[in-house]
């Protein structure tokens, strides 16, 4: 019998088939697997990159938010004629103890002042809040006398410099400013200067670390260097520290989770790589509004520094022109502030200033514009008010101030009253023209006997 079916070819079976195609797939799949595993390590070097990035810029805004308050505060004595008379004239040390030495040391964690004379003679000077002798030649050799001459010309009405310096094998945040009339900002006729410092030391770090929720931070040495590192440049552009963080990686942190669910489930890793991404957008985000927050309040008050006031009355100005609206700029200053400083001290003045703005907030629309704009002198900008308007304001302010005084910790009160300077537009002018009117009105009030507003006529 014959058989004309042919014999089956076992190299087309399915196990066959399988052990062709097998390697294939497998190959496939751990190129498949390598090549995603490649993918997710690359963007976490990124995110590694950025994170880096993020938090040197961090701490890089922290110093300078450090160096700006360091000179608002420089701004303060350098602008009070009382302590000029007081550090330069008589060198009394009784009165620095109380106002700037152990008092600055204290509530600003100034290390040492020194107040010198225009033939570069210091008078007093203060070494963490105590009584010392400090070295002028030393300082001005370390820089301080480019300092100076870098105050003398800054074009703004304040003269100040900061810069890094080293002094006696120790490293400083150092500011320096001429002593400046306090009427109207010109510089003393003796060419005399005060420099005030911050040590850069571990307990500044910690400072920055806490308040800044910056990673935690280190001094390191040259050998020591690393990626993650800050070098701080002296005055005279030579490098003289390095700050060191240990910057928490997103890779050291999620990677090794994330390459055991790859094996598992392609999707698991997409989703959670999705989170890491949000949380860290989210978390800068934060930190921005928290700088924003420092770099456009003043930091004894709360309320708008010149900055963002400048920024904010340009724009609302702008808005009223193109409605035609009105509004009203008052500028107001407390009366004889200088005589509260002389009589209850700097630590009063400084909680009188707060108190007044309280009491000012308390008398202002959520959307009216207010700020301290140097000193005793706060600004504020009223869209939508007319003259008569804004006069009943100024007169509720100053009422509400003169029935309301600041009480101290001892109970003692502290009476005093504002002199208010007015100025109202239909919208078209500008903000200097503005701040120049009402200044004229202000110190007419002050002239007609403070307390009391007065409205620019023209």
């Amino acid at each position: 019998m014959n058989n004309n079916n042919p014999e089956p070819d076992h190299s087309l079976s399915l196990p066959g088939l399988f052990k062709s195609v097998a390697p294939l797939i497998l190959l496939l799949n751990i190129t498949s697997l390598v090549g995603f595993l490649g993918v997710i390590i690359i963007s976490f070097k990124l995110l590694d990159d950025i994170a880096e990035n993020n938090y040197q810029e961090r701490l890089q805004t922290a110093l300078s938010v450090e160096t700006q308050r360091q000179e608002d505060l420089l701004i303060e004595y350098s602008l009070w004629d009382e302590a000029h008379d007081n550090l330069i004239k008589e060198a009394n040390y009784k009165w620095a103890e109380i106002n700037t030495g152990s008092y600055m040391h204290e509530k600003y964690g100034i290390d040492f002042s020194i107040a010198v004379t225009g033939d570069m003679r210091p008078t007093i000077s203060f070494v963490n809040g105590e009584r010392s002798e400090l070295l002028i030649d030393g300082l001005l050799s370390a820089g301080v006398d480019q300092l100076l001459k870098s105050s003398l010309s800054v074009a703004s009405n304040y003269k100040i410099a900061s810069a890094f310096v080293r002094f006696q094998d120790q490293d400083y945040l150092v500011s320096v400013s001429p002593f400046m009339n306090e009427e109207d900002t010109s510089l003393k006729s003796d060419g005399s200067f005060l420099v005030i410092a911050q040590l850069i030391d571990d307990e500044f770090i910690e400072h920055l670390y806490q308040s800044y929720k910056l990673p935690v931070l280190s001094m390191v040495a040259h050998e020591d260097i690393s990626d993650s590192v800050l070098v701080l440049k002296d005055i005279h552009d030579n490098e003289f520290a390095l700050i060191h963080w240990v910057t928490p990686m997103p890779s050291t942190r999620f990677l090794p989770w994330l390459i055991t669910f790859v094996v598992v489930s392609f999707l698991v890793i997409s989703l959670l790589a999705w989170w890491v991404i949000f949380r860290d957008v989210k978390t800068r985000k934060q930190y921005e509004a928290e700088l924003y927050q420092l770099a456009t309040k003043d930091f004894l008050t709360g309320i708008s520094n010149r900055r963002e006031f400048t920024i904010l009355s340009n724009r609302e100005l702008q808005r009223a022109a193109r409605k035609n609206e009105p509004v009203s700029l008052l500028l107001l200053d407390i009366d004889h502030f200088k005589h509260i400083n002389d009589k209850f001290g700097h630590k009063a003045g400084d909680s009188v200033l707060s108190h007044f703005s309280t009491l000012v907030q308390d008398d202002l629309r959520d959307f009216d514009i207010f700020s301290r704009i140097g000193g005793e002198e706060f600004a504020i900008l009223l869209p939508g008010v007319d003259r008569e308007l804004a006069n009943k304001i100024a007169e509720r302010i100053r009422k509400h101030t003169e029935q309301v005084p600041f009480v101290t910790d001892k109970e003692e009160p502290v009476a005093f009253t504002v002199s208010i300077g007015i100025i109202s537009s239909a919208g078209d002018n500008n903000l200097e023209q503005l701040m120049h009117n009402a200044d004229i009105a202000l110190y007419q009030a002050k002239g007609d006997g403070r307390n009391r507003f007065c409205h620019f006529d023209g």
